[in-house]
């Protein structure tokens, strides 16, 4: 009875073993070569140190011109938070028209910069800049 419950004690070692064996010829041979140069010896005793989890990032190539729209959305984002957090600060719809003209939106900045002299009639670069637009769609 000893003897079989030795063997019966085995059998599930015997099972985990192969279980990890099968799971090592799965991994590519790379990874394997990683594996064996993370050992490292500590107090003369050669200890196997786990090697840092790899995180692969999909690579995305973004060109000169979606850059800048990914920049362009974000400042008009932040000048409209600006905006609904201040409604009567007429120089944050400045900004926002100037932005506007960067893009050549003419409709929006004329828009931007009507506001912006609505709230302050005196505003002389909301004046300026409404006469190049008229000027722009002009020609």
């Amino acid at each position: 009875p000893e003897g079989q419950k030795d063997e019966t004690d085995k059998e599930p070692i015997i099972q985990k073993m192969t279980e990890i064996r099968e799971k090592l010829t799965k991994i590519p041979k790379e990874s394997q070569t990683d594996k064996a140069k993370t050992k490292t010896k500590t107090d003369g005793a050669a200890k196997k140190k786990k090697p840092a989890a790899k995180i692969k990032f999909p690579k995305r190539k973004i060109n000169l011109a979606q850059t800048k729209k990914i920049m362009f959305e974000r400042q008009e984002e932040s000048l409209i938070k600006k905006i609904s957090s201040n409604p009567k600060n007429d120089k944050s719809y400045i900004e926002l028209g100037k932005l506007y003209l960067k893009v050549e939106n003419l409709e929006d900045a004329k828009a931007s910069f009507k506001q912006a002299l609505k709230l302050n009639k005196g505003n002389y670069e909301a004046k300026k800049f409404l006469k190049e637009i008229a000027q722009k769609l002009e020609l």
